[in-house]
C-alpha cells in the first residue's frame, strides 16, 4: 500500500523533533538498541548517526539479517574501501539534508503537503537501503507506520541516555545484551517496556547449491587434474545498472577466479544481486572448461562461497580451503577500481 499524506506529515513532523533533539551529541553509532514491530513481531536495530559521521539521523537495520550487516560494517577497517561492506547494508537510514540537496520528487512531495521551513532548514531524507542496491525512497505505508514508532522510541531511549546514568550504566554492564522496546496492548493501548535479551547469535544463510550430476560429469570428467591452487572472491562491482528506465538501480556482483602461483586472473564473471548462490556453481563449471584442467583447491576468504560450492567440489574432488588473508584479491580490486577511476 502507498504511504498515505497524513503519514507522510507525521513522518515529516517527528522526524523534524528527533533532529531537534540531536541525540548524536551524546550517543554513538554503537550504541544500538531495538524496536519490535507491534504488527509483525519483527525488529528493527536503531543506531544513532551523527558523532564522528558525516551525516546526522538514524539507521534501523531490519531483523537478524540487517543486524549482522551492521555488525559487519563497523568491523571493516576504514583503511580497505574496496571490501564495500555499505553496499550489504539491509536498513533504513533517515538523515537530514537542506532541500537543494532533495529530489524533485521530495520537493514536489513537501509542496502538496504544505509544508514549510525557513531558509537553511533540515528536510529527512528517508531511504531504503537493500543489498546490492541502490538507495531508494520508501514506498510503502507499512515502512513508515513501524518508521514512525522507531523514530518515537528512538527519542524516549535517547533521552533516558541523557538523563538518567542508570540507564546508561545498564546498558554497557553486559556488552553480550541489547536493549529491545518490546510493545504491549493494554485496556486498548499500546504500552512499551524495557527488555534486555541475548545478542542474536551469528547463523549462516548460505546453503549448499545442488547442480545437477550428469552436467558436471559430461563438463568435468574429461578434463585432467591439476596442482593448481585457486583463489575465488565476490565483491559488489561499485558502479551501479538500472535494468530500465524507472527501475531501481543495483550494483553487478563480480566473481574474481585468481591463479595464486600465477597471481593472474584466470576468469571472472557478472552476478545480480540476489542470484549469486545459484549461478555460481555452473559459472564456474564455464571457468574450469575455459582452463582445460580442474584445479586441486580452491580457496576463498568468503565462506559462504565455499559453502555454495560445497556439492560441485565434493563430486569433482577439489580441496576447498578458507583463508583469512584476503589481501591479494583486494588488490586486484584496488586496482581495478582505480584503473576504472571509481
Amino acid at each position: 500500500m502507498p504511504i498515505h499524506d497524513a503519514t507522510w506529515v507525521k513522518l515529516y513532523e517527528l522526524a523534524d523533533a528527533f533532529r531537534r533533539l540531536a541525540p548524536w551529541q551524546w550517543m554513538y553509532h554503537t550504541d544500538l538498541f531495538g524496536v519490535k514491530d507491534p504488527e509483525t513481531g519483527e525488529t528493527g536495530y536503531c543506531c544513532i548517526l551523527g558523532r564522528g559521521d558525516a551525516s546526522l539521523g538514524m539507521a534501523v537495520y531490519r531483523n537478524q539479517k540487517g543486524l549482522q550487516a551492521y555488525e559487519r560494517r563497523i568491523e571493516v577497517e576504514p583503511e580497505r574501501p574496496a571490501a564495500m561492506p555499505y553496499l550489504a547494508q539491509d536498513c533504513w537510514i533517515i538523515s537530514f539534508h537542506v532541500q537543494e540537496e532533495l529530489t524533485e520528487d521530495e520537493k514536489t512531495r513537501i509542496r502538496r503537503l504544505g509544508l514549510q521551513g525557513g531558509e537553511g532548514a533540515q528536510w529527512p531524507l528517508i531511504e531504503d537501503f537493500s543489498p546490492g542496491m541502490v538507495p531508494w525512497p520508501i514506498t510503502r505505508e507499512e515502512e513508515a507506520r513501524f518508521l514512525l514508532l522507531a523514530l518515537e522510541q528512538a527519542m524516549y531511549v535517547a533521552t533516558q541516555y541523557r538523563d538518567n546514568p542508570e540507564y546508561v550504566e545498564r546498558a554497557g554492564a553486559d556488552p553480550w545484551q541489547l536493549l529491545i522496546r518490546e510493545p504491549h496492548i493494554r485496556e486498548n493501548h499500546l504500552m512499551w517496556e524495557d527488555d534486555w535479551v541475548p545478542v542474536p547469535p551469528f547463523v549462516p544463510e548460505a546453503r549448499p547449491i545442488p547442480i545437477n550430476k550428469l552436467f558436471l560429469r559430461s563438463n568435468l570428467s574429461p578434463l585432467p587434474r591439476s596442482s593448481a591452487r585457486w583463489l575465488i572472491d565476490i565483491f559488489y562491482f561499485p558502479s551501479p545498472t538500472q535494468p530500465a528506465q524507472g527501475e531501481r538501480p543495483f550494483f553487478p556482483q563480480l566473481m574474481l577466479v585468481i591463479d595464486l602461483r600465477s597471481e593472474r586472473v584466470i576468469g571472472h564473471t557478472l552476478f545480480t544481486p540476489g542470484n549469486v548462490a545459484q549461478e555460481l556453481p555452473p559459472a564456474l563449471v564455464q571457468i574450469i572448461r575455459q582452463y582445460e584442467a580442474l584445479p586441486a583447491v580452491i580457496a576463498s576468504s568468503n565462506r559462504d562461497v565455499l559453502i555454495w560450492i560445497q556439492l560441485l567440489a565434493a563430486e569433482a574432488g577439489i580441496r576447498l580451503e578458507l583463508t583469512m588473508d584476503p589481501q591479494l584479491v583486494l588488490r586486484f580490486k584496488e586496482s581495478l577500481f582505480k584503473s576504472l577511476a571509481i
